[in-house]
């Protein structure tokens, strides 16, 4: 991984990190989705790799599911 991939990786994680921290973790698990889509977003906007896309997504019990329109957000408590 590129000097610049990783700086950007980082960047984004931070920034994933400081709004889960302003929002709290009692509003958290509402935000995560369009948080999560819109990080998803960026990351393919950028062809990071997946280990990036990992590193800026984090965990949250969300899985993206791969649907006929793209990858979707879902809270992991409403895949059965």
């Amino acid at each position: 991984m590129d000097k610049q991939n990783q700086e950007i990786t980082t960047r984004l994680r931070m920034y994933r990190m400081q709004l889960q921290e302003q929002i709290g973790p009692d509003d958290w698990a509402g935000a995560t989705c369009p948080i999560v889509a819109t990080l998803s977003d960026v990351c393919d906007a950028l062809c990071l790799s997946k280990r990036q896309r990992m590193e800026v997504l984090g965990y949250h019990n969300v899985v993206l599911l791969d649907l006929p329109g793209g990858w979707v957000p879902v809270p992991a408590a409403k895949v059965v």
